[in-house]
């Protein structure tokens, strides 16, 4: 046994170490995954965060019950990879996270502002879930507003705040982003910016400002497929110019610019191929420069939170996304998260008490998925809606669906995820493993590395 990575020091300090009696039979812990390495395998502990490095005979160990006197085990035990028959584990993971909650910093305080500059856009996307809503835009008088918001709700972090531009597409109101930028900047605001946007518009003006005023440091855009298709499925406005290869040439501008680009690939059930055919493409043209990484997203054609987790041809489309990022990987453009070594308390900006969005009306959410409800106040008047802000971080996981899952130490689903099904089916358990696989391998490489 090596320790890749150590158990997280609070999962050490809030469990302990377990005593038994030697007759006390044992089975392996619910929240082990195991990936095979060239060297052995990989075994990572879900609630404690350990990361360690097996023997197949090791391994094999983790796979069956034994008496709690068996030496063999002894050094598991201790470290939670074995638990009683009637351990549950499950409400065991819900009290560790209970008390990790003790601790998180409640203070009345903002550090991260998504803001919709337009509910507008340039395209006509076929899967834009904003499809139908009215496409307002913020104005100056707004604007000033949030800038006035900001000043007064705002606790500046080493890097200063941070802002992420949003919309229908943020460009297209790229007025109010150079009106807001430069207020903060007058008054000693020190600040960082993202952007979520289909690109088409970063260039000229808006690309010198980017880097010089918005202090922008990447952008996120989605590639529907090749020039054929995207240029159908993203359906521009305009009637002149060729888009694909108008974004094409933004990213080279980004790039060159040292704004990272992270490209966005909208996987279904219909595009496989055709993306398969961008991404040798996207190689050839971007692969190799500095601040470029890639990764998929899956487009269900039906509404998630239907799942009934009997979705054989959703588990099918998840295999063949999978296809694509081995893809990317092997190309090395393939955007993996590191394996947590701490817990993660919050999922996003909708339970993170520290985070607010902000719609072109000037009323405040948690969500970009809710633009149209589920306001807790606006840029004026603050927070109003205090049981609404809670609300948000509401966990939507249940003993009775979720328990003995190996991945509910992991797994943060809220209650109000418009994209979280409210089944776990066999394609997102398969994307699960797929990637912490992926991500455990990848810290095993970083130790090999580091211990050279």
């Amino acid at each position: 046994m090596v320790i890749i990575q150590p158990m997280e020091k609070n999962a050490k300090q809030f469990i302990g170490a377990p005593t038994f009696a030697d007759d006390t039979l044992l089975r392996p812990s619910s929240f082990l995954h195991f990936a095979k390495c060239a060297d052995g395998v990989l075994c990572f502990h879900a609630l404690t965060k350990e990361l360690l490095l097996l023997s197949p005979a090791e391994a094999a160990l983790l796979t069956e019950t034994h008496a709690a006197g068996d030496a063999a085990i002894r050094p598991f035990a201790e470290k939670h990879y074995f638990v009683e028959q009637a351990q549950d584990e499950t409400k065991l993971a819900d009290e560790f996270y209970a008390f990790l909650r003790l601790f998180v910093n409640r203070d009345e305080y903002f550090s991260a502002y998504r803001i919709f500059t337009t509910m507008d856009c340039n395209a006509r996307c076929y899967y834009c879930y904003e499809m139908g809503r009215p496409r307002i835009s913020m104005t100056q008088e707004t604007a000033e507003k949030v800038v006035r918001f900001i000043l007064r709700t705002k606790k500046e972090k080493k890097n200063g705040i941070s802002l992420a531009w949003f919309g229908g597409e943020p460009l297209y109101n790229a007025e109010v982003i150079n009106y807001i930028t430069r207020r903060l900047s007058e008054e000693r605001v020190t600040f960082a910016s993202t952007m979520v946007t289909n690109g088409y518009l970063m260039r000229g003006e808006n690309l010198i400002n980017a880097k010089e005023r918005w202090h922008l440091r990447r952008v996120q855009i989605s590639l529907d497929g090749t020039e054929e298709v995207y240029n159908r499925s993203k359906a521009y406005i305009y009637k002149e110019g060729n888009p694909y290869r108008i974004v094409m040439e933004n990213i080279d501008g980004l790039l060159d610019a040292g704004i990272s680009v992270s490209i966005r690939l909208n996987v279904s059930a219909q595009n496989l191929q055709n993306l398969s055919l961008l991404i040798d493409e996207l190689v050839a043209r971007f692969g190799g420069k500095k601040g470029f990484f890639i990764y998929t997203h899956l487009l269900f054609d039906t509404d998630r939170k239907k799942f009934t987790g009997d979705d054989d041809a959703q588990l099918l489309q998840a295999k063949n996304m999978t296809a694509l990022e081995e893809k990317l990987q092997a190309n090395r453009l393939l955007g993996v998260h590191m394996l947590e070594d701490a817990h993660k308390i919050t999922k996003c900006m909708a339970d993170s008490p520290h985070a607010v969005i902000i719609l072109p009306n000037g009323k405040l959410g948690k969500c970009e998925h809710y633009s149209e409800d589920h306001f807790i106040g606006d840029v004026e008047n603050g927070i109003t809606d205090r049981a609404q802000f809670l609300e948000f971080a509401a966990s939507g996981k249940t003993p009775e669906m979720c328990g003995g899952c190996s991945f509910y130490p992991i797994c943060n689903r809220l209650k109000l995820c418009p994209d979280e099904p409210l089944v776990c089916g066999k394609a997102d358990k398969f994307l699960r493993q797929n990637r912490i696989e992926r991500q455990m391998l990848k810290a095993y490489e970083k130790y090999k590395k580091a211990a050279k």
